[in-house]
């Protein structure tokens, strides 16, 4: 008898132990492991899935794959010396609108939600300006660009 009760014991034990194994599950188009002298690395091309944890710190962003998208919805000028970006996007809290020009006193940022709701105005006095998300809820935005009234530049801005 005593050798039964152990047996289902450790039935039991490998039954809770196999249920509670948790996996990290990917239905990944592309994907594979590259190894070198510094260690290895598994990656996915084509899911975009994480989890960011922001601190004062700092931000950390984990999970399968981590996505930067640059989204440019129109570009008006035809002065080839403009070159406007803006980094990270995704964002979770700042965003940088980045601008090489001459001149910039005459340029502006509006930040728009997607019902065409203006939420920031404000002009440029550097070629890099900070742009403050934070407060804002995860969603879609376009940030415009204009130089004297005159659009430059539409970016597509994902905050997560």
């Amino acid at each position: 008898m005593g050798n039964r009760i152990k047996k289902t014991m450790v039935g039991l034990m490998l039954f809770f132990c196999i249920a509670t194994i948790q996996a990290q599950q990917v239905v990944s188009p592309v994907g594979g492991d590259s190894k070198g002298s510094g260690g290895s690395i598994s990656y996915t091309v084509g899911q975009v899935a994480y989890s960011a944890i922001l601190k004062t710190e700092g931000l950390v962003s984990e999970g399968v794959q981590q996505a930067y998208e640059i989204y440019v919805i129109k570009s008006t000028t035809d002065d080839i010396t403009l070159r406007c970006s803006v980094f990270p996007n995704p964002t979770v809290d700042n965003i940088i609108l980045k601008i090489q020009y001459i001149d910039i006193a005459n340029f502006r940022y509006q930040l728009y939600d997607l019902n065409g709701r203006i939420l920031q105005d404000k002009l440029i006095v550097s070629n890099e300006t900070s742009i403050s998300m934070g407060a804002l809820p995860a969603a879609i935005y376009v940030l415009k660009v204009t130089n004297k009234k005159k659009e430059v530049k539409v970016f597509k801005i994902i905050k997560n």
